[in-house]
């Protein structure tokens, strides 16, 4: 530590960071700041040494339909692990016993509702399910033609297009209806965010159409 060091830090040792990228606390331009920047340079060096012990996860890898049917179907006739040993050594790469199971019996379910054998198997929708279900499709769509026609789309519009849509088709889904719907703002603002709509403020300008203008107007 040298004497300008060690003025400005009241004797408290300190040294230049482990980690690039942090400030030196010898660049400070007073006792505290040099204290404070030394005290924060540790806490972040802790988290980074640790976070840099931590097992990475192992590498992901995608299977085709195809690949993913013949998987279950060999578990379901030989075995889960014996499925997992022989196309770990087909396809040169580790095929987990838990992947294998997960297949397995999601085949099993995808044949118990079509009453037969497939010979392709989509993987499962990821994230949870849309509130409106199969109309939430039905609200995007409305809104997109909204825009279309040059209207508002905003929050209020939203909310009021999803209660039309559900008092029409599905009514006894909502809450006041003995269902578990309620369209609230909250509701809005994720189908907005979705389809990539953001609040903008309001101008003068000419309105442009959506790239996508002649497919929405030919639907």
């Amino acid at each position: 530590m040298s004497l300008l060091q060690w003025l400005k830090t009241g004797g408290t040792p300190t040294r230049s960071p482990s980690v690039p990228g942090l400030p030196d606390p010898a660049n400070s331009a007073s006792q505290k700041e040099a204290i404070t920047t030394q005290a924060a340079n540790d806490a972040v060096e802790k988290v980074l040494v640790t976070e840099s012990r931590k097992r990475k996860r192992g590498e992901y890898h995608n299977y085709d339909d195809e690949t993913r049917s013949k998987i279950a179907r060999y578990a379901i006739d030989n075995g889960v692990s014996k499925a997992s040993r022989h196309f770990s050594a087909n396809l040169s790469h580790n095929v987990s016993i838990t992947t294998v199971r997960s297949m397995r019996d999601q085949y099993v379910k995808v044949k118990k509702q079509l009453g037969c054998d497939t010979t392709a198997l989509a993987r499962s929708p990821r994230g949870a399910p849309t509130l409106l279900g199969e109309y939430d499709t039905v609200l995007q769509k409305y809104i997109r033609q909204i825009r279309v026609q040059g209207g508002v789309v905003n929050v209020r519009t939203v909310t009021a297009a999803a209660e039309g849509i559900m008092m029409k088709n599905a009514r006894q889904k909502l809450q006041r209806f003995g269902g578990n719907i309620s369209i609230e703002k909250s509701l809005a603002r994720s189908v907005l965010r979705r389809m990539g709509f953001v609040k903008r403020k309001g101008t003068k300008a000419t309105e442009f159409m959506p790239t996508d203008f002649q497919t929405i107007q030919d639907e």
